[in-house]
């Protein structure tokens, strides 16, 4: 369900829930590409606040690719 209106509100919500700086460039370009879920109400982007962690959490890498790979 969608409850973070525009780009600039998926940054804050970073910003403020998850201590992440995420600029409006990278979420504008996540938008657009699609890899960000997003919802278009009346013109305007939203975004679910869980869709935004899930995108997130996605990102993340295991301790193995964090060390170049050595296991």
């Amino acid at each position: 369900m969608p409850n973070i209106r525009s780009k600039q509100g998926a940054v804050d919500w970073y910003w403020d829930e998850m201590s992440l700086r995420v600029t409006y460039n990278e979420v504008q370009k996540k938008t657009a590409s699609g890899e960000m879920p997003s919802f278009r109400i009346g013109g305007a982007v939203h975004y679910s606040s869980q869709d935004l962690y899930d995108y997130v959490m996605r990102q993340r890498r295991s301790a193995a690719e964090n060390v170049g790979g050595a296991a």
